[in-house]
């Protein structure tokens, strides 16, 4: 009697674990999803430091190491000015993601800010949040970062270079930290713009799969999560929204036609967006190496557009 009873639990085992295995698999599934969407959301947030070790004077150069905080006091910037004598002008060089100022130096921009020099300028080597030997701090892709470059402008307003007598040179995403920096900030006289991109969002798109490793299913909720949990959004990374509050400021966008990454295009859309910009496309550069490709007459025409903007 005992063992009839019994058979109908026996039966029914089968379903219980087939029904707890419907409810279970789904959900480690749901957190492995979630699991490696936030740690895609964490490194694709977090800086790679460079450069921080590099010391100008191994390049020639006589520097002034300097430390002022980002506007709104969130953390400490670290920079290196490169003084000229009697000196009333100043050009803020702001490097591209996984840089520094002294990356440059190591790149051979010293170059440029020779001729930047050479035309009476003094030059700001600015390392953004996370760079460099600033305070630790994530990618927004230029949002955050725009409060770098304005720490570094009301600094050299301390300083005593007076409003409209402050250049900014950017480069790569540096150039679209510049971009929405500049746009709201009016003591900044004349912006140089190097393969900036005018939204950073149909990039990552773009190049999310073969740069993450990852289906693009997991990028919605990578940003979502980059959004809750580290607090920047991507999607409003958008330079070309604001390039036209640059008002009749002289604007250099620079852009290589070789750049597989942010395309020439991207440029384009900058100067219909702000048509008083000057635009240079440098024959077969590819992304960020313009420079690198035509050195001499890089540095000659930034030096000179600054010269004639500022001075």
């Amino acid at each position: 009697m005992t063992s009839l009873a019994q058979k109908p639990r026996a039966k029914r085992r089968p379903r219980h674990i087939a029904t707890r295995l419907l409810l279970i698999v789904p959900a480690l599934l749901l957190l492995a999803y979630l699991g490696i969407s936030t740690a895609a959301a964490y490194i694709l947030s977090t800086p790679r430091r460079v450069g921080g070790d590099v010391q100008p004077a191994t390049y020639g150069f006589a520097a002034e190491d300097v430390t002022f905080p980002s506007r709104g006091g969130d953390l400490q910037l670290r920079g290196w000015l490169l003084p000229q004598d009697g000196a009333t002008d100043v050009i803020v060089i702001v490097h591209g993601k996984d840089n520094s100022g002294g990356g440059l130096l190591r790149d051979g921009y010293g170059t440029l800010f020779r001729a930047l020099g050479e035309q009476g300028f003094a030059v700001l080597l600015l390392d953004m949040r996370g760079h460099g030997r600033s305070d630790d701090g994530r990618y927004s892709f230029g949002l955050n970062e725009r409060r770098d470059v304005w720490g570094a402008v009301d600094w050299l307003r301390e300083r005593g270079f007076a409003a409209g007598d402050i250049g900014v040179y950017g480069l790569s995403m540096g150039a679209a930290s510049s971009i929405m920096a500049s746009a709201e900030e009016m003591a900044v006289g004349a912006l140089v713009a190097d393969c900036s991109f005018s939204a950073i969002l149909p990039i990552i798109e773009r190049e999310w799969t073969a740069t993450s490793g990852l289906p693009q299913f997991f990028l919605p909720t990578t940003l979502l999560l980059g959004r809750l949990l580290f607090g920047y959004d991507i999607a409003a990374s958008r330079p070309i929204d604001v390039i036209d509050q640059l008002g009749t400021r002289p604007v250099l966008l620079i852009h290589g036609t070789g750049d597989m990454l942010i395309a020439p295009s991207e440029a384009d859309a900058l100067q219909a967006a702000y048509p008083a910009a000057e635009l240079w496309k440098v024959q077969g550069a590819p992304h960020s190496a313009s420079f690198q490709t035509a050195q001499r007459e890089y540095s000659q025409r930034v030096a000179s557009f600054f010269a004639q903007s500022l001075q």
